[in-house]
């Protein structure tokens, strides 16, 4: 494999294309959402109080979930504002994973935008038993905010419908709708019927939404996260042992496999993605080390 060329991690679109994204370290993402918001903010909702008050008993974990969005906000956020997309939804990703790129649910979901199997391939996340596109913060980001877009035009602007659908899929929305308009009633988020969970969905949307917009009321703090990106990617041609090669730059093994889940087996895959994710502090060593390890065995 020829040798590895950092660049910053970018929100990917469908041909892998590296993006170089705005960089202004005096500005810190944090403010960048908060100056985004679109959405109304129904903080006298009893629904929206409940989980405000729910989620500010915990301000450790309130704490927990913020440290670690700052690994990805500059590359979600970035994305949200280029597409012109209401900046709230860079916190979706508390609600869905608490921004672990690990999570699994019940249903099968997984990622932090929680993706099913089928939804994921139709936006073009891969999956087979050695890589999981739904782990890949780069691509799920992209392909949840092509899917929210979808949704939002689907239900003609109206964001709380779209994500409603995210939640419950696009079919049981509207049917909801349907159903109401039937009946001469309203089919606005609030007066369709819908899943318990998928009724709380925007609201635990909406009480983040206020937590972050005044953190210290709730105990913690938002970590100091500039508008620069913490992630640079490199392309290789070759498969790669993750645990290896942080172990040989000197670094925890899981360094690699915890930025770069969506290698299922700790390997890379370059026949179904040729890109891995490092962080920008330890990026040359690594970049170095993995061009010096000889190629492992190809994941079946």
């Amino acid at each position: 494999t020829t040798r590895p060329r950092l660049v910053p991690a970018a929100a990917a679109n469908r041909t892998n294309a590296v993006r170089q994204l705005p960089h202004a370290p005096h500005e810190d993402m944090w403010n960048h959402i908060k100056a985004g918001y679109q959405m109304p903010h129904y903080a006298n909702n009893r629904q929206v109080r409940k989980f405000i008050r729910d989620y500010g008993k915990k301000p450790e974990r309130l704490q927990r979930i913020a440290n670690r969005a700052t690994d990805y906000l500059h590359i979600v956020v970035n994305e949200l504002k280029r597409r012109r997309m209401p900046t709230e939804l860079a916190l979706l990703p508390f609600v869905e994973s608490a921004y672990v790129n690990t999570a699994h649910s019940h249903a099968g979901a997984s990622g932090m935008w929680q993706f099913i199997p089928s939804t994921g391939r139709l936006y073009g996340l891969k999956q087979n038993r050695g890589f999981d596109g739904r782990m890949d913060a780069l691509e799920s980001t992209r392909a949840a905010l092509d899917y929210l877009q979808k949704l939002h035009r689907q239900f003609k602007g109206d964001w709380f419908l779209a994500l409603a659908a995210y939640n419950a899929g696009e079919g049981r929305v509207s049917r909801a709708i349907r159903y109401n308009r039937a009946r001469g009633r309203k089919t606005d988020y609030w007066s369709i019927r819908l899943p318990r969970e998928t009724r709380e969905y925007v609201p635990r949307l909406l009480a983040y939404k206020q937590i972050i917009s005044r953190p210290q009321a709730f105990g913690f703090r938002l970590p100091r996260t500039p508008n620069t990106s913490k992630l640079v990617e490199i392309h290789v041609n070759k498969p790669v042992n993750l645990r290896k090669a942080a172990a040989h730059a000197g670094l925890p093994s899981d360094t690699l496999t915890s930025l770069n889940p969506n290698f299922l087996k700790g390997v890379t895959t370059p026949r179904v993605s040729k890109r891995i994710l490092l962080p920008r502090n330890q990026a040359g060593r690594l970049a170095h080390v993995i061009h010096q390890l000889p190629a492992e065995r190809p994941v079946s």
